[in-house]
């Protein structure tokens, strides 16, 4: 890297990637280089693109309290004005519910906002912080889900970086 610019060998790169690519340089042994900021691959801005505000609030199957009142895809302001049209048990068991919902939402837009910085990172071609990045969204997920909003971002962000590293010299 030079100058905030990622020096690839032409050699290792496909048609398609030269033809996307920047500016062509020949150095002092004649070999062509290509110069080009790293750029996140089409499959990771098309993970990000996918995950982005899929996740929100309780989006599970879910019913909370004594009550078991259902709080599946339920925002934290819906569950306080529930909680405050109705009285007594009723009342104090969807504030409890407001509380958690608001604990889902604050952690699901952490995890977005992270995965914000991961794709960032990635464009910057900065393969630790992005991947740390990634992995931090994902396990704060994954205290919610089984099966990952955020994982096939992660995914792609690690494969990129792969395939990268491999046509470094």
């Amino acid at each position: 890297m030079l100058n905030g610019l990622n020096y690839r060998r032409l050699d290792c790169l496909t048609n398609s990637r030269k033809q996307a690519a920047g500016v062509f340089h020949d150095d002092t042994f004649g070999l062509a280089i290509m110069i080009f900021p790293f750029m996140p691959t089409q499959s990771i801005n098309e993970a990000f693109q996918a995950a982005k505000d899929q996740w929100q609030t309780c989006d599970w199957p879910m019913e909370f309290g004594t009550l078991q009142l259902n709080v599946t895809d339920l925002r934290s302001f819906h569950a306080e004005r529930l909680s405050r049209a109705t009285s007594g048990d009723e009342s104090r068991e969807w504030q409890k519910a407001t509380d958690w919902l608001r604990k889902i939402e604050a952690d699901a837009a952490i995890a977005q906002q992270l995965a914000s910085q991961a794709l960032e990172a990635c464009a910057a071609g900065l393969r630790s912080p992005a991947s740390e990045l990634i992995a931090k969204a994902c396990q704060i997920e994954a205290v919610w889900h089984s099966e990952l909003v955020w994982g096939s971002l992660q995914q792609a962000i690690l494969q990129s970086f792969d395939d990268n590293a491999a046509c470094e010299s």
